[in-house]
């Protein structure tokens, strides 16, 4: 459902530019009293302030998750037959204290939240030999089992029999798609950039847009993915972009969701990015890194028609962890810093080499209290906060000028990153009991605006005759915003039900403050200024209830069945603008069944709704009030003394609610099949679909009226139905276990198709929350579905590292990926920033196909008893092709009034991203304790 709303700003605009073009047809005086010489480009000029207000002014260039995992497994005698009443103990150095349990009476056991690390399990029965599996490895949100424990009669006492784990390595009871990774893994992988996040690209179904929204996964975008440490949300509040950077030196493990899930996760359509930062433990220890790469380890990067050249870069970071006891037993604590320096000298044509710089001071803290033996605190204390004096466009929506009068406009300061504290509690209630509670506030700061040192002015110029700018950036903003989530669960083990509820409430906020100021000369005597100011608080609280079941129906066979509640309210300026978005209702269905014998091989299936949380981005365009004003003049204002022709400045209110919308949110079908080939070498097959049911935004009907609501319905039935689905075979083989060799290999088949590109606007490449320019107008709607701009119909993707009998180790990531579908775009007449498509959307060819190579080799060395170290060397983007990875599509920049297409674009089919050059990266890391450097043991 979709309505007009009344009254808005944005309605009141409109309206007044509907009669304005009125009373240009009947040549008489506008109803507003301006009186112009010229009134047809006066219309454009007013359809393009929507634009500016709408598209360019903001675009700038779950509660607490699961932290710990379950082990599971059942105790049989020699015959065959169930044991119940087993005890179960299990200790490790990552445990303040053990954790006991009995199985029960078909002689399963699960111990449930256990911290990441590795284990000893103790089983003793009465009657029976003990058993002992000895590393026993948990890994971050996933049951581990270890399958079927047989028992020997003993009539007299008898030592232990022990067993060194090689548990199965098919998890028995989740359907979720995705993976893990501990430190000891993915430290000996070649990665990127040097934080968790890039870990996200090993996923099947994740890839490298290249268009500036990061990593897409399953046909979703960037800003639809989700990210948490240790447990607490730190995902972009704001424009939902992924949140704190912390480098993988602080992170114990990753983990990667992307669908299959239950009902205790929420709140993302793309992956969920769980990372956990290392805690304490008896033993102190001590890690001393450092990396550096630079222009001389380094070709020279290829400059697509957004770039700069880039003349010299070096990015260098040093960082220290310690980690130890302060009440052994009880207290544990753990402490990290990293400061990090990225500087790349780039020309400006014409005007000289200035520097891009960004430093990031990235810290972790952690404390871990055990005051009981069934009773845990954890604080958790971390943040990358950053300052960027930055070369290139801040107003990231604007075609790039073919040249400059001054450097201003590529000039900018901003400050980044943030903090996030996070307390946890634990307490077991017997051994079927767990309590948990969360508490975490996330601190976002985000401000953008004119360089200060150069003195540049805030005003953007644009001569859009010759592409040519001058003046400054043309935005100043500041967004400062925090997120605190509060929430609590039960999980009850019920003879073969494990059932979770849990309870929980979000409260985000942002006071926005933005000012913009752009002149245009759009004809040879029309200059257009756009001045607009807002300043308001917005909000937006989310509570959410679930609950969630494992059954064991019998030990070949688990039913996993939950369903999720929760609401989103947008308030802006106080609560002048409200808009909530009840009831949604997100059921969750799974279903493993394990064929032959138990643990080696696993058919799984998985139906689930999920909702997109959505930023506060859209209270801040649509529910607080603006200052706008646009004034004409016939000549040049700059030089001062020139008098305007005329002026607009429409009341511009915060706009109501509309009753009846949904927030994105889709459904995912799944089915898939793994086999354990022995040695830790298991191959799985996996199909998914997805198909988006609501997607949720505005549009300006044939009237001139705003409307909010879900596309294709309501008010907005003048355009398509919101549309896209993903569609997916995915092929994997994986060796996990400690081995020398590691390695994960896989091929995803897939189809992106539909109309609806995401919270992305990957037709421009901006950052517009349900505000993509491409469905705004009816004239958008012909050829508009289609291929969409992240479908890649082949993706294959090696990863692994090997160690060598002589202490080196050696890592490789290698992907190849198809290129992306192309289209001619044109200018609506109402907004030259929004595309018409000329052709099918989708069908005018692809862009290469892409591929990419890396390595990283790591030496240990040998200092001491309890002290060492690794030296690294990272290779990155191997024999790198430099391909063009993102193409300018825009054939013409604006449209006439007899709906003809001008202004054809001069970079038009040029590229305007490349793949990153080859570049070497050096490192070292000297470790006292447990983290001198001897990561993984091997066969």
């Amino acid at each position: 459902m979709a309505t007009t709303i009344s009254p808005s700003h944005f309605e009141t605009l409109l309206t007044a530019l509907g009669r304005y073009r009125t009373a240009v047809r009947t040549r008489a005086a506008p109803a507003y009293g301006c009186h112009h010489r010229r009134q047809p480009p006066r219309v454009r000029a007013l359809t393009l302030r929507l634009a500016v207000s709408l598209i360019v002014l903001p675009i700038t260039s779950l509660s607490a998750q699961t932290v710990r995992g379950d082990l599971t497994g059942r105790a049989i005698a020699e015959d065959g037959e169930p044991l119940s009443g087993v005890r179960v103990t299990v200790a490790g150095s990552s445990l303040q204290g053990t954790r006991q349990g009995l199985t029960d009476q078909s002689g399963f056991f699960r111990t449930l939240d256990l911290p990441i690390g590795v284990y000893t399990a103790e089983f003793t029965h009465i009657g029976y030999r003990p058993v002992v599996y000895e590393e026993v490895r948990i890994h971050l949100g996933r049951v581990t089992t270890l399958g079927e424990i047989r028992f020997e009669p003993a009539a007299v006492e008898l030592p232990a029999l022990r067993v060194v784990s090689a548990a199965p390595a098919i998890d028995p009871v989740s359907t979720t798609i995705g993976f893990g990774l501990d430190a000891s893994h993915f430290d000996a992988l070649p990665i990127g950039r040097r934080d968790y996040q890039s870990i996200i690209n090993i996923l099947p179904h994740a890839n490298e847009s290249f268009l500036g929204d990061g990593v897409t996964v399953g046909g979703s975008t960037g800003l639809e993915n989700a990210y948490f440490i240790d447990g607490a949300n730190v995902t972009d509040p704001i424009f939902g972009r992924r949140g704190t950077r912390l480098p993988w030196n602080f992170i114990q493990s990753v983990r990667i969701r992307n669908g299959g899930y239950g009902a205790e996760y929420g709140k993302a359509l793309g992956g969920i990015v769980d990372a956990v930062t290392y805690s304490g433990g008896n033993e102190f220890e001590a890690s001393l890194f450092g990396f550096f790469t630079g222009s001389g380890l380094a070709d020279a990067p290829r400059a697509g028609l957004n770039d700069l050249r880039a003349d010299a870069f070096h990015t260098s970071d040093v960082g220290l962890r310690l980690g130890g006891t302060i009440v052994r037993d009880h207290v544990w604590y753990s402490a990290a810093y990293n400061p990090r320096v990225e500087s790349i000298h780039r020309e400006i044509p014409g005007h000289g080499v200035y520097e891009d710089r960004e430093t990031i001071h990235a810290f972790a803290a952690k404390i871990n209290w055990h005051p009981a033996p069934n009773t845990d605190f954890e604080l958790s204390v971390f943040g990358d906060p950053s300052f960027h004096n930055a070369v290139g466009q801040v107003l990231g929506s604007l075609t790039a000028p073919s040249q400059l009068e001054n450097p201003g406009p590529l000039l900018s300061g901003s400050k980044s990153g943030g903090t996030t504290a996070s307390l946890r509690f634990r307490q077991q209630l017997g051994p079927h009991v767990i309590l948990l509670a969360d508490l975490s506030s996330h601190w976002a700061r985000y401000s953008v605006g004119p360089d200060v040192a150069s003195e540049t002015p805030l005003e953007l110029f644009r001569d859009l005759l010759t592409n040519t700018w001058s003046g400054g950036p043309g935005l100043a903003e500041t967004s400062p915003a925090r997120r605190t989530v509060a929430g609590g669960s039960a999980t009850v083990l019920l003879g073969p039900h494990t059932a979770k509820f849990g309870v929980e409430y979000e409260a985000s906020r942002s006071d926005y403050e933005s000012n913009l100021s752009l002149l245009e000369r759009r004809e040879s005597a029309l200059y257009e200024q756009s001045l607009q100011s807002t300043a308001a608080p917005h909000d937006n609280r989310i509570p959410a209830v679930y609950l969630q079941d494992s059954w064991r129906i019998d030990p070949r066979l688990v039913l996993n069945a939950g369903v999720r509640w929760s609401r989103q309210r947008l308030i802006g300026d106080g609560g002048a603008g409200v808009q909530t978005f009840p009831n949604q209702w997100q059921p969750r269905l799974g279903l493993v069944y394990q064929p032959g014998r138990i643990g080696t091989q696993r058919l799984s299936a998985s139906y689930g709704r999920y909702y997109q949380q959505l930023p506060v981005y859209f209270s801040q365009l649509f529910y607080a009030p603006y200052s706008l004003q646009i004034i004409w003049f016939s000549e040049d204002p700059r030089p001062g003394g020139v008098q305007a022709d005329s002026s607009f400045s429409p009341p511009l209110d915060a706009a109501a609610g509309v009753d009846g919308i949904q927030v994105e949110h889709f459904d995912e079908f799944s089915g898939g099949y793994e086999r354990d080939l022995g040695k830790d070498y298991v191959v799985g097959a996996r199909v998914v679909h997805r198909v988006l049911r609501a997607a949720f935004g505005y549009g300006v009907d044939p009237s001139f009226a705003t409307v909010i609501g879900n596309f294709g319905e309501g008010g907005l039935g003048f355009l398509p139905k919101a549309s896209r689905t993903y569609s997916a075979l995915e092929v994997t083989l994986r060796r996990g276990g400690e081995h020398r060799l590691q390695g994960f290999a896989s091929y995803v088949l897939s189809r992106t198709h539909g109309n609806y590109t995401g919270l992305f606007g990957s037709d421009q490449g901006v950052v517009a929350p349900n505000n993509t320019p491409s469905n705004k107008f009816e004239e958008q709607g012909p050829n508009s579905t289609g291929l969409l701009p992240n479908d890649r119909a082949h993706v294959l993707k090696l990863s692994g590292s090997y160690r060598f009998p002589f202490e080196l180790s050696a890592g490789t990531f290698f992907t190849v990926q198809s290129g992306t579908p192309l289209n001619e775009f044109g200018a609506s007449f109402h907004c030259s920033f929004c595309p018409v498509f000329l052709v099918q959307r989708g069908s005018a060819g692809r862009s290469s196909t892409l591929w990419d190579l890396n390595f990283s080799f790591a030496y240990p060395l040998s200092i001491g008893a309890r002290s060492g170290g690794r030296v690294f060397l990272d290779v990155l983007h191997v024999g790198s092709p430099r391909a063009s990875a993102w193409e300018d599509q825009v054939r013409f920049l604006s449209q006439n009034e007899d709906g003809d297409q001008i202004n054809p674009n001069p970079n038009f089919g040029g590229t305007l991203a490349f793949q990153p050059p080859m570049s070497a990266r050096l490192g070292f890391e000297l470790g006292l304790g447990p983290a001198r450097g001897a990561r993984r043991s091997g066969d």
